[in-house]
């Protein structure tokens, strides 16, 4: 994870955030909204304010081939999922309409358990940032995916913003920790 004022930073590349002044961290961040399984993926999710004096919340996690990435189809067949509400949660959070069966479902619920925390404490920005130091083809297959849902960009080391309708202003990017690379 970066620290705090590479975060910053990192953050500062988003049209209209400015550099932001994180105010609070917390670290292994569990949400059961969308992922009530046990052990499901920790992040870390930071309150900042913008210049503008705007709220963010930022999270931060890992996004590799070791965490066993699985589509939304796996699991349905594997009875892994209740595709209930999870997956009405996620629609309505991420402004879908309807979600291919190929896309990643870490990604789905990160990003939608971050829109629903943002809604929950009324801040009006959400920014995902991922984080892998092997970005494999699997791995930018699944981003690329995930990306071309809600925007018509999928560069990694980028920040894109969602254009799908949320609640929430909605920014995500996969970076590579080996490269200094943010734009």
């Amino acid at each position: 994870m970066a620290l705090i004022s590479g975060l910053a930073k990192m953050v500062n590349s988003i049209p209209g955030i400015g550099l932001p002044e994180i105010t609070e961290t917390k670290t292994d961040w569990k949400s059961s909204l969308l992922s009530g399984r046990e052990g499901n993926d920790p992040v870390t999710l930071h309150l900042g304010k913008m210049q503008d004096g705007n709220t963010l919340l930022i999270s931060e996690s890992d996004f590799s081939e070791k965490l066993a990435i699985k589509n939304v189809r796996e699991l349905i067949n594997s009875d892994s999922l209740t595709l209930g509400y999870p997956m009405y949660y996620i629609k309505e959070a991420l402004g879908l309409k309807e979600i291919p069966l190929n896309t990643a479902y870490p990604l789905l619920y990160r990003s939608a358990s971050v829109i629903l925390e943002a809604e929950r404490l009324h801040i009006q920005n959400a920014v995902l940032i991922l984080h892998t130091s092997e970005p494999t083809k699997v791995v930018t297959n699944f981003y690329e995916d995930f990306a071309d849902l809600l925007c018509s960009g999928h560069q990694l080391n980028y920040f894109h913003q969602s254009q799908q309708r949320s609640r929430v202003n909605f920014y995500f990017g996969l970076f590579n920790t080996n490269q200094n690379q943010i734009h």
